[in-house]
């Protein structure tokens, strides 16, 4: 497993706002809505899935970890990148842009169901 910068050590225990993000990105199997994954102190996750350009207009998934290596190893794999990758976002300079009309309709349904059936993806470990 790759190290975590210093910079993201820092920033951990005591993150600004809401976390750090490492991750936000469309999510093509709920379109409409951005995915955005923050890492927060004492080895906490927020993955939350919003309706693109709202805030609090979604689903939000909580994890703990019982030490920082295993918040990283289980974060590499459900990012698929290795923590030598990940960058730090900002909120308002990183949101995705549109590529395409929003289904907005479509996406909540899919993200019901996948809510309702367990299936939305999440990291794994917590």
């Amino acid at each position: 497993m790759d190290t975590i910068t210093l910079e993201m050590q820092r920033l951990l225990v005591n993150p600004p706002g809401a976390g750090l993000i490492i991750e936000q990105r469309l999510v093509p199997i709920f379109p409409g809505y951005v995915r955005t994954v923050y890492l927060r102190a004492d080895n906490r996750v927020v993955v939350e899935y919003e309706q693109y350009g709202f805030d609090e207009a979604g689903a939000y998934f909580y994890g703990e970890y019982c030490d920082l290596a295993s918040l990283v190893r289980e974060m590499e794999a459900f990012l698929r990148k290795p923590v030598s990758e990940w960058k730090l976002l900002s909120e308002r300079n990183d949101y995705p842009v549109l590529t395409k009309k929003l289904d907005t309709p479509n996406g909540t349904k899919r993200l019901l169901d996948a809510i309702r059936d367990g299936t939305v993806p999440l990291p794994g470990g917590t």
